[in-house]
C-alpha cells in the first residue's frame, strides 16, 4: 500500500475543493491519505490566526465555522507524528537547523516513520 502524505497547501487545497487535486485525492482510498502533526498545527495556527483577526460578528462566526469544520476535517486524517524515531534523526546538526522551519519537521516526521517502516519490512 502507498502512503499519501499531505502537506498543509495539499490539504488547504483539498479543504477549498480544488481541482485536480480533489479528483486525485478521492480516486484513493481513505486508507492511503495522511497527515503529519506539523500540518495539524500548522491547520490550526492559522484558523487561530484568522480568529485574531476577524473585525465584524459575521467574520467571526465564519472563522469559527473554518475552525470546527478543520478540527472535524483533521480527525479523519491519521496523523503522523514526531515522535522518537524522528527526534533521534533530528539530532545531527544539519537536521537541528532545519527543524527551524515547518517544512524541516515534517520531513522528519516522515523519516520517522520510513525508519520505522524499513525496520518493520527488514525483519
Amino acid at each position: 500500500m502507498t502512503l499519501f502524505v499531505l502537506d498543509t497547501d495539499h490539504l488547504s487545497l483539498y479543504q477549498r475543493d480544488a481541482e485536480p487535486l480533489l479528483s486525485k485525492l478521492l480516486s484513493h482510498p481513505p486508507n492511503e491519505l495522511a497527515i503529519t502533526i506539523v500540518t495539524v498545527e500548522e491547520q490550526l495556527r492559522g484558523r487561530l490566526a484568522q480568529i485574531r483577526k476577524a473585525t465584524t460578528a459575521a467574520h467571526l462566526n465564519e472563522c469559527y465555522r473554518w475552525l470546527g469544520e478543520t478540527v472535524d476535517q483533521l480527525a479523519r486524517l491519521p496523523v503522523l507524528y514526531f515522535d522518537d524515531k524522528a527526534g533521534f534523526l533530528s539530532k545531527n546538526e544539519s537536521a537541528t537547523r532545519s527543524l527551524a522551519s515547518s517544512d524541516g519537521r515534517k520531513a522528519i516526521t516522515f523519516c520517522g516513520l520510513e525508519a520505522a517502516m524499513n525496520s518493520i519490512t527488514s525483519s
